[in-house]
């Protein structure tokens, strides 16, 4: 294993945040390099949550973004601290219950590199055959692929808790750059389109807790004329993509995957 960063996104529910790093902080393994949350409501209380923790597990660093910048944004900023080549992400409404994820994860992905990460939920909780049945392993350890029949788009990538690489952050991001607006459809849309795809631990490690708690993203307006602008902008971004191919992200992504020296068809599972 190699050093890696946790890099967590929240947005004001700190009851739920406290429950997550509760669970989460104590089955890190492997060389932790550093502990990072963007905190995306711009309330300080974030850090009455954090001092609960830093005595037991190092220092712990929030990003505290007031004015608040939406959930992309946030993760943008808050990766462009990442000092590290591995990256675990994690929200503010999950619950850990199992062990040695981080280990078993880095297993995988070092590999393949056409999995983006790696999936940590029971796929009971998905939609049904997300992910093909039959278990594989690598290097000893247990997963499934994800179907992309199934989830042509949720395929490639998702902001659910999962170990990643900046390699291919970089090959992507800023993820506030795919489009106007930009949401995690869209990003997990743009690593599809690159051949990317996921990959779940056949023995689950986390499950959901904020069903109930859902935050709407700080970035979508909230008014008419904010919905108006906001419409604009994005059908400027479209037209200016279609008369500029060049500056379309994705063609820009290949670009850089091809100087990363990747390439994935954009369908099939090689690691299965």
């Amino acid at each position: 294993m190699e050093p890696y960063t946790v890099a967590l996104t929240s947005c004001g529910r700190f009851d739920l945040l406290e429950r997550t790093l509760g669970s989460l902080l104590p089955r890190l393994d492997g060389p932790l390099a550093e502990i990072l949350i963007a905190e995306d409501s711009g309330d300080a209380r974030v850090h009455d949550v954090v001092r609960q923790f830093g005595d037991a597990y190092g220092r712990i660093d929030v990003i505290l973004n007031d004015p608040p910048l939406g959930q992309i944004k946030s993760i943008d900023r808050l990766y462009s601290r990442v000092g590290t080549e591995w990256i675990f992400h994690c929200e503010d409404d999950w619950e850990f219950f199992g062990d040695g994820f981080i280990e078993k994860s880095f297993a995988i992905l070092e590999e393949f590199d056409h999995y983006s990460m790696v999936h940590l939920r029971d796929p009971a909780e998905l939609t049904p055959h997300y992910f093909f049945p039959e278990a594989v392993a690598s290097s000893g350890v247990r997963y499934r692929a994800v179907n992309p029949a199934v989830a042509p788009v949720f395929s490639g990538l998702s902001f659910n808790p999962g170990l990643r690489r900046m390699r291919d952050y970089r090959i992507v991001g800023p993820y506030a750059g795919l489009r106007f607006p930009s949401n995690e459809f869209q990003v997990a849309w743009s690593y599809r389109q690159l051949g990317y795809l996921l990959a779940c631990l056949a023995e689950p490690a986390v499950r959901h807790i904020g069903n109930e708690r859902h935050v709407r993203d700080q970035a979508k307006p909230p008014d008419f004329a904010s919905t108006l602008s906001r419409s604009i902008r994005k059908r400027w971004f479209r037209l200016r993509r279609t008369l500029s191919p060049e500056r379309d992200p994705i063609v820009q992504a290949r670009r850089r995957m091809e100087q990363a020296g990747l390439s994935f068809p954009p369908s099939g599972d090689r690691g299965a």
